[in-house]
């Protein structure tokens, strides 16, 4: 007893540093891009009229600025999120939303829950016969260990098996307008592993080394599933890292106060999630990760075909009840 907690403490201090570590590397490499004018960019994208789009987590920080910028082009858009009257701040930004605007519409969704998930999806199907566009921004980095009621850890949930599910439900409707995927990741997949013996924690949890791992999994799943839909679909796929952004992931007072002075804006994050979605040099790009809107190498784990071959069939054995029955894996 004594030595699992004892090597539970020593992998939570081991995924703290790892992480943070990497992350002050990555803060450099984005200041030298701020310094030399590469970062701060904002892209002349056509119009997007009558073309919907779904965002998750479209209310706050990144996601609210992707939810705005689509709108402003005439794009409607279907958010997700929590409940708004439960968090003041998320009311006030729903308010703020429909001043600017009434061409979206709002759901609440538990996307840690995949029965939830599915049912938002069912929603839409039932209320629209096709879209645009698919981007999969919420996230979480959650402090403690906890599981779903459906048995998932709760940030592999969110920020991995939602989207895949996502991504599935709404294949038919991306499919009709040979739609675009935009898969938000980080940079600090890098540092993930993915033990598809031990993929909930089970045994021992470091909440950091779970986030990287859901991370890692977006990218590699990406990787193997993007020729495939571009293939039989039409529709393409890609990763992206949205940069080192002062958003609300983020509870430290120290990193909090250090991004209020150096991190890039949510204007600008949101700029390298669109770029994906609607430039017209990335048409047929699919299965791509994406670094300051420039593809980029991944972890060396996402080149293994071996790996994220493994990792898509239990993916899809682990999502079977969620998934649409002629995409389950077999």
């Amino acid at each position: 007893m004594i030595q699992m907690v004892l090597y539970s403490l020593l992998l939570r201090l081991y995924g703290f540093f790892v992480l943070h570590l990497f992350g002050l590397w990555i803060f450099a490499l984005q200041l030298a891009h701020v310094y030399y004018g590469t970062q701060n960019k904002r892209f002349n994208f056509v119009r997007q009229e009558r073309k919907i789009f779904v965002v998750t987590g479209g209310l706050g920080g990144i996601g609210r600025k992707v939810t705005e910028r689509l709108m402003s082009l005439g794009a409607f858009v279907i958010i997700t999120g929590r409940r708004p009257n439960k968090d003041p701040s998320l009311k006030k930004s729903m308010e703020e939303l429909s001043a600017l605007s009434s061409s979206f519409k709002y759901f609440q969704v538990e996307l840690e829950s995949m029965s939830n998930t599915v049912r938002f999806c069912d929603t839409v199907k039932a209320s629209f016969d096709r879209l645009d566009g698919l981007i999969c921004n919420a996230g979480t980095l959650g402090p403690s260990y906890r599981t779903t009621p459906e048995g998932f850890e709760s940030q592999q949930a969110v920020n991995y098996l939602s989207p895949i599910v996502l991504m599935d439900q709404f294949q038919s409707l991306l499919k009709s307008t040979e739609g675009r995927v935009v898969l938000v990741s980080s940079a600090a997949h890098r540092i993930g592993y993915c033990n598809l013996d031990d993929f909930m924690f089970s045994k021992a949890y470091c909440p950091y080394l779970g986030y990287v791992q859901s991370k890692l999994a977006l990218v590699a799943y990406t990787r193997h599933v993007g020729p495939t839909l571009l293939r039989e679909c039409g529709i393409t796929v890609n990763a992206v890292h949205p940069g080192v952004v002062n958003t609300g992931l983020y509870s430290n007072p120290i990193v909090k106060l250090i991004g209020k002075i150096a991190f890039i804006s949510a204007t600008t994050s949101a700029e390298t999630i669109l770029f994906p979605l609607l430039s017209a040099t990335l048409e047929r790009v699919t299965g791509q990760y994406m670094e300051n809107c420039e593809i980029s190498l991944p972890a060396t784990r996402v080149m293994d075909r071996e790996f994220t071959e493994n990792l898509y069939k239990y993916t899809r054995n682990l999502l079977g009840p969620w998934l649409q029955p002629h995409q389950a894996a077999n």
